[in-house]
């Protein structure tokens, strides 16, 4: 009787012990659950708080961005500027916050290195100083840069005029292309360049030309720096010098030819006065010797 009372004691403790255990259980389970949504509203709120626009503060310093290249053909750049040392600076790209910031440096410089450009067009940056943890203050927006990004060539069929046949040792070469590009003519020897104008009209002027046929290849720059070889070339004929011009004169400009029409005597007195100056005195003063000795000749014979 006793050792059956002992064992139902054995048995009710063990019942208390394990409904204890399960208790404690559930009360550690539920302090963890509770830990766990508490961590994860934290995160959820901190998260929420840290996508929240900044508070504009007007008593924070304003950067100043340095200027950029109006036209861009790179695939990406650059942006710089100052403003205090020690400061944090975010960046604004066409109004919205990029995801990094930078630190100024002792002089208060800062830059944003090689910014992905991921399409065609104009695209603003801006800047501000950045401060505080979960709740941001920023600064009034810096002044705004703007550059183009322009990956496109330009066209190369541009037409040309210009006159086939020279009567001049230059000549000129006109057409139409992108506005406010660069053209360069490539002659025989020499490199020429022009600027359209906002029409995209031009004329690259005062092109030297050789005797015989010249060939000009022309390419277009646009202001991006992308560059495109017309498919279009200037082929010139020019007959160089003697050639006769419509007034019956040459258009030499030889220095040992001497001009054949009227009214060249300037130029005739210029070569004269040249080289065979010295010669022309040399032989005038050779038949002046020998006319003069034969007077005197004649005069001695006959007094004698």
């Amino acid at each position: 009787m006793a050792q059956q009372n002992n064992s139902d004691t054995r048995a009710k403790r063990s019942d208390e012990n394990s409904t204890a255990s399960e208790q404690a259980a559930r009360v550690f389970g539920v302090l963890f659950i509770l830990i766990g949504l508490v961590l994860v509203a934290v995160l959820i709120g901190g998260f929420i708080i840290s996508r929240l626009p900044y508070r504009v503060d007007p008593n924070l310093p304003i950067p100043t961005l340095d200027s950029v290249e109006p036209f861009t053909g790179e695939d990406t750049i650059t942006v710089r500027g100052a403003v205090l040392p020690g400061e944090t600076v975010a960046l604004y790209i066409d109004d919205e916050r990029y995801s990094d910031t930078v630190e100024t440096n002792e002089d208060g410089e800062f830059e944003f290195i090689d910014l992905e450009l991921e399409e065609e067009g104009d695209i603003a940056f801006e800047t501000a100083v950045v401060r505080g943890g979960l709740f941001k203050r920023r600064s009034e927006l810096s002044n705004e840069v703007i550059t183009t990004v322009d990956w496109t060539a330009p066209s190369p069929e541009i037409a040309l005029e210009y006159n086939e046949n020279a009567d001049a040792s230059t000549t000129n070469i006109s057409g139409t292309t992108e506005p406010n590009a660069t053209i360069i003519v490539q002659g025989p020897a020499d490199q020429y360049e022009a600027t359209a104008d906002e029409e995209g009209n031009f004329t690259v002027s005062d092109i030297a030309l050789i005797e015989g046929s010249n060939e000009f290849t022309v390419r277009v720059r646009d202001q991006a720096g992308n560059e495109v070889l017309a498919q279009e070339k200037a082929i010139i004929a020019f007959a160089g010098a003697g050639a006769i011009n419509g007034d019956g004169a040459t258009d030499s400009r030889s220095p040992e030819s001497l001009p054949e029409s009227a009214g060249e005597l300037e130029r005739a007195m210029e070569i004269l006065a040249g080289n065979k100056l010295m010669a022309f005195i040399a032989l005038t003063a050779i038949a002046a010797f020998a006319g003069s000795s034969s007077v005197v000749y004649r005069l001695s014979k006959k007094q004698g």
